[in-house]
């Protein structure tokens, strides 16, 4: 069954590891254990699973008064969220403010 996993926080890229990590080691036990009983009950597979990391190892968030410290979950559910960081980053014009863009039909 596929499923996303998400880890918005520093350090992220440490958990996407750690999981690969734990999702390998179960797949191979589950075929171990099939190798050995072929009867035995199919377990799931990972492979079909999606890992996002808002940063790697070693990285922290960025932080900004203006937006949510969780920015990377924020911009996967709202749009707002994405405009607002865009226009910190990415200054269009001098006098567009971010509340000229939730203008923005």
């Amino acid at each position: 069954m596929p499923c996303l996993f998400v880890s918005g926080c520093s350090d992220a890229g440490n958990i996407v590891v750690n999981l690969n990590r734990f999702m390998g080691k179960h797949e191979q036990e589950s075929m171990e254990l099939r190798v050995k009983n072929p009867n035995s009950l199919v377990t799931a597979s990972y492979s079909d699973c999606i890992r996002l990391a808002a940063r790697w190892g070693g990285e922290t968030l960025p932080v900004y008064p203006d937006i949510p410290s969780d920015l990377f979950t924020c911009c996967l559910i709202t749009i707002e969220i994405a405009i607002r960081f865009f226009i910190i980053q990415n200054p269009l014009l001098p006098n567009f403010t971010v509340e000229h863009a939730m203008e923005i039909p």
